[in-house]
């Protein structure tokens, strides 16, 4: 068990990526007390609920809570648990101003984390909320059908490139799509259709 005096602040800081979290157990003294690295899932989650549970009256921090943190934000606001985002601009300071200079290692990020969690003012609930959620799932949807809509705009025009005399124009409407249906309508039922009809006539 660690050993800390019972009024000592601890923050529970986590330097989140897309396959895996590292956290650090950093003291009011703004030093690492312990470091743990686990992957992103529920197992992993667990496991970083279990390195917590050492400093039970600890405080969570996590750098980019809306961004790659998101999961690990929303699994502690659904137990119950508050966090904090800590920007990335600001652990990325804390850490040059801590060693001197600006390598990276997810361990030194994360007790950037902690530092800047334990020292910076007015740093936001890491809440994720459902609202901005939605919206997000909302906005990626309509994405999507504007990029299906225009792949298939562009492959009409360029099949009626190839079939209406002087090619098609830019701006594709009702009248465009209907002749583009004719041009490719079985050779029975342009037979049948009054031009085609009149053009026999004429010959």
């Amino acid at each position: 068990m660690p050993s800390t005096t019972v009024s000592e602040r601890v923050v529970i800081a986590v330097d989140p990526h897309k396959a895996s979290w590292t956290a650090a157990a950093v003291g009011s003294a703004l030093a690492p007390l312990a470091t743990l690295r686990t992957p992103v899932s529920r197992q992993g989650y667990r496991q970083l609920r279990r390195f917590a549970a050492r400093w039970p009256d600890a405080e969570w921090a996590i750098e980019g809570a809306t961004g790659l943190g998101a999961p690990l934000a929303t699994w502690l606001s659904g137990d119950g648990i508050e966090a904090v985002d800590v920007p990335a601009k600001l652990a990325t300071r804390v850490r040059m101003l801590s060693t001197g200079h600006g390598r990276k290692n997810d361990d030194a990020d994360a007790v950037s984390v902690g530092i800047a969690a334990l020292t910076a003012p007015g740093l936001r609930s890491a809440a994720v909320e459902d609202a901005i959620i939605t919206l997000r799932a909302v906005v990626e949807h309509r994405d999507d059908i504007v990029r299906t809509r225009t792949q298939t705009v562009n492959r009409l025009h360029v099949l009626l490139t190839g079939l209406l005399p002087g090619g098609a124009p830019r701006q594709l409407d009702a009248r465009h799509r209907r002749a583009a249906a004719a041009h490719r309508a079985p050779a029975g039922d342009r037979a049948s259709h009054p031009s085609a009809a009149g053009r026999r006539a004429h010959r």
